[in-house]
């Protein structure tokens, strides 16, 4: 771009860029048609030169009347005459009044420009539910195409009473201006009206909705469009789109699983006591869903359930919110032909009210055969309503030349804190 001495302390030498014998130059608004430079920005830069390094040191700045300064740094003189291949090389922002124009390079050189007025706006959402808040968590991203207003954000619930819109949670990043009229915010929905977006730009909503876990089908199933929610973006100029959210299932339980304890049998084998917990939060009632166990592929040839009278029992101990427990003896049934590698419950009311809410705790034992060498076991739980977790255990090994026995390994595994963002 022609760049030209305000003070004359320099002159262009035709056609060249650089200025001799002084060190700031400046591009009135005037070499722009249809567009200014925006006040107030600034920045550094250098030039290179080549085998002969670069002009470092320089400063530019747009002032208060849209005129573009560049000031030079370290003995420009010296080092540009050097050169015929020095450049500048500066990224600004401007303010375009128009659909096209033209740039002043210099007497000779005069680019036309034209502007992209197009415009559009689009939008993705999704949600997942936190079983330790008991609620949905949604993530909308609004993307503007050009530069557009009056965005307007449309999100809306199904008419069920599954989802209960937090009104006091919605957040936009980053926070941005909204038009005084046409905001809307209920229990079943709300509507934001961003005044402007720049090209490029993203805005992300995020809010909570409480959910109703009596409304669910069994096993955290849905009932028909209750998990529904439509979302449409329109801006000013009528672009639009939308999308649509569908609960399907919501996995409102969590489930543990560990080791206790390990002895030895009469007959030289281990017996290895498991314990799972379930459903700890107590969102919901388990009753009707199931909570399964599979002794792992790798595992299965050394350890089996334990039986009493023939029968892989468990020992199940629920508690409500209240502190009082529950407790019964279950036969389980098996999962697999001879009952020794898989076992399945379909958790039933235990002595509790109808309808209460209980976590559980489910103890049982297995039985391993010793092997040459400590030798880690697994198996695996889960709760249809959500949450699996795998149990791994030690069985201890023997050594055939000596006959030691070495010290009998117990792991442990439990969430200590549960957030939103994490698990310990």
């Amino acid at each position: 771009m022609r760049l030209r001495d305000s003070e004359s302390l320099f002159k262009e030498k035709g056609a060249r860029q650089f200025p001799q014998g002084g060190k700031e130059m400046v591009m009135d608004p005037d070499e722009l048609d249809g567009m200014n430079l925006v006040p107030g920005q600034s920045g550094s830069f250098d030039i290179p030169m080549g085998l002969y390094g670069a002009v470092t040191g320089n400063q530019w700045w747009v002032d208060d009347d849209g005129r573009l300064h560049i000031q030079f740094g370290d003995d420009p003189d010296k080092l540009l005459t050097r050169s015929n291949n020095a450049y500048i090389k500066l990224s600004f922002n401007v303010n375009f009044h128009g659909t096209e124009g033209e740039i002043h390079f210099n007497d000779t050189v005069i680019r036309d420009w034209e502007a992209d007025t197009e415009t559009d706006v689009s939008v993705t959402k999704s949600g997942h539910y936190n079983a330790s808040t008991g609620k949905m968590e949604y993530t909308v991203t609004v993307t503007s195409t050009g530069h557009t207003s009056n965005v307007t954000v449309t999100d809306t619930f199904a008419e069920s009473n599954l989802l209960t819109l937090d009104q006091n949670s919605i957040t936009l990043t980053p926070e941005k201006e909204l038009a005084e009229s046409g905001n809307y915010t209920g229990t079943d929905g709300f509507i934001r009206v961003i005044k402007e977006m720049a090209h490029g730009e993203k805005v992300t909503i995020t809010y909570t909705a409480d959910v109703n876990e009596s409304a669910l089908e069994p096993n955290g199933r849905v009932k028909g469009d209750d998990g529904k929610n439509n979302l449409v973006v329109e801006d000013d100029e009528g672009d639009e789109d939308e999308t649509t959210n569908i609960v399907h299932e919501i996995k409102f339980s969590d489930l543990d699983k560990l080791t206790t304890s390990q002895t030895e049998t009469a007959d030289g084998k281990i017996r290895m006591s498991w314990l799972i917990t379930a459903n700890t939060q107590r969102r919901a009632s388990l009753v009707g869903s199931t909570v399964s166990d599979r002794i792992d592929p790798v595992s299965k040839d050394i350890m089996k359930y334990a039986k009493t009278d023939g029968k892989v029992l468990l020992h199940v101990t629920g508690t409500d919110g209240e502190g009082n427990t529950y407790s019964r003896i279950i036969e389980v049934t098996p999962g697999d032909d001879q009952g020794q590698e898989s076992w399945i419950w379909t958790v039933e009311n235990i002595g509790e009210p109808q309808g209460t809410p209980l976590s559980y705790s489910i103890a049982y034992d297995t039985i391993a055969e010793k092997q040459t060498d400590n030798t880690a076991v697994k198996n695996d739980a889960e709760n249809s309503n959500g949450g699996s977790d795998t149990g791994v255990g030690a069985v201890p090994g023997t050594d055939p030349g000596s006959g030691d026995t070495p010290p009998s390994i117990v792991t442990e595994k439990a969430a200590t804190a549960v957030t939103t963002e994490y698990i310990d």
